[in-house]
């Protein structure tokens, strides 16, 4: 997580800043940071993925580091790449549906506290606050995650 801190402070970024890496094995693929000069603002989730191309991994057998849990755009990319198994992240989103997203999707979500140690932790087999089934027994596929994700978006007024 230390280097996925010292990426955010590469950021642009005025409020918040944003660090991530992908790691394979030990291995670290690729790296990023959020972008505010590009219109729409990149993540830093969607710079490490948006560069993966030959990096692409066995299923599940990736991990990414992110200084802040993913947003629901963010968890989504991370679902559709079908490589990472386990996120880590150390500052939580205001909104945790991207968090419950990626579990039902059965990707492990594990929060760290500054030290690095372990603070929180849901993992495919937990019940899923939705449905009481275990999260082994939901298993979104990709679309069923994407129409999970249209239903807990509320479109903004127009004024």
């Amino acid at each position: 997580m230390s280097v996925a801190r010292a990426l955010a402070k590469l950021s642009d970024a005025a409020d918040l800043k944003v660090g991530a890496l992908l790691v394979n094995k030990g291995r670290v693929l690729l790296v990023g940071w959020n972008d505010e000069t590009t219109d729409p603002v990149t993540h830093a989730e969607i710079a490490v993925l948006g560069r993966v191309g030959s990096f692409a991994s066995a299923a599940r057998s990736d991990e990414l580091y992110v200084t802040t849990s993913p947003c629901l755009s963010c968890a989504k990319r991370i679902i559709e790449y079908g490589a990472i198994g386990r996120v880590y992240y150390q500052h939580e989103w205001w909104d945790k549906a991207a968090t419950d997203l990626l579990t039902t999707s059965g990707i492990e979500v594990v929060r760290l506290d500054k030290g690095g140690v372990e603070s929180h932790k849901t993992k495919p087999g937990t019940i899923d606050p939705m449905t009481g089934l275990e999260i082994d027994e939901v298993r979104l596929s990709a679309a069923a995650a994407y129409d999970f994700l249209d239903q807990l978006i509320v479109p903004k007024p127009k004024f």
